[in-house]
């Protein structure tokens, strides 16, 4: 997924948008969509648009704390003109483009949960990766990858934030117990692990990677060597409705992401790889 930085120096911005940032993080903090969309200048780059779905994000400049505030997709990337945000440059106009955040933190009121770039300085990253100059700065893949888990981690938030949201949470809310061993009785429907693995070899020598067949997802382009191999089998036919011992053909099998294995069998009856293909197209691309 091709990434971008966009910059933001709250001594510079146009007025009021700290606290609609803030206000932004809130919501989507309590699990709420924002009623709309938003934009971004795209500052020099006022020609060529961004990839469609890309990912962004949001760097804080200027004083400290600065680093990464958030991260969203560009659901259209298409640039488009509109009155500068500079009140100083009132009848100019300026490029943007719509944004759609993901995960958003108020700086000011948590500067320990901005994520410094620092870090991918020394990961051995060039120069404008940890020191972005523009908007539109390209990141490289692994660099972004890295940045969204590091921001993903810092951004959870705590106890007091959780009571903060909703004055009605109780303690007893915020924990849960496990660990005791509890002992189960359940029949196991046989499955023949040795067919599985024909079937991984048959779909990786014909068409060369195990990709699901619903959403074509490869565990290999996205984990790498961690995922080659990868994949889980889903039976066409429910075993829980065979009323016997029944000959399972290759055919009979599909390669699926545990993703979509767990969405096959949400809800009765299951539901057809056909099925899950149309609500996949069918539903529109969530904010979050």
């Amino acid at each position: 997924m091709p990434s971008f930085y966009f910059l933001w120096n709250p001594t510079k911005s146009r007025p009021g948008l700290s606290e609609e940032l803030g206000e932004e993080a809130r919501l989507l903090a309590a699990g709420k969509l924002p009623s709309d969309d938003g934009s971004w200048s795209t500052g020099s780059r006022t020609r060529k648009d961004f990839p469609p779905g890309s990912r962004f994000f949001l760097v804080r400049t200027g004083k400290e704390p600065r680093g990464v505030i958030g991260y969203g997709s560009l659901p259209t990337g298409k640039l488009w003109p509109g009155k500068h945000w500079d009140p100083r440059k009132a009848g100019q106009k300026a490029t943007y483009v719509d944004i759609d955040f993901e995960k958003l933190i108020d700086s000011e009121q948590h500067p320990k949960k901005v994520v410094s770039l620092k870090f991918l300085k020394e990961a051995g990253f060039e120069f404008l990766v940890w020191s972005p100059l523009s908007n539109g700065t390209d990141l490289p893949d692994e660099a972004a990858a890295q940045l969204k888990a590091r921001f993903d981690d810092s951004s959870a938030p705590t106890i007091e934030e959780l009571r903060e949201l909703d004055p009605n949470l109780e303690a007893k809310d915020l924990v849960g117990y496990e660990g005791r061993i509890l002992i189960k009785k359940h029949q196991i429907l046989e499955r023949n692990q040795a067919l599985v693995k024909k079937k991984k070899r048959a779909v990786l020598s014909t068409t060369g990677a195990l990709a699901c067949e619903v959403c074509r997802f490869d565990f290999l382009e996205t984990y790498a060597e961690l995922g080659r191999g990868f994949a889980e089998c889903h039976h066409l036919t429910p075993l829980a409705l065979l009323a016997e011992i029944t000959e399972t053909k290759l055919e009979d099998l599909a390669i699926v992401c545990a993703n979509c294995h767990r969405m096959l069998h949400r809800g009765k009856p299951w539901k057809t790889i056909a099925q899950l293909k149309d609500i996949l197209l069918a539903s529109p691309k969530p904010r979050r």
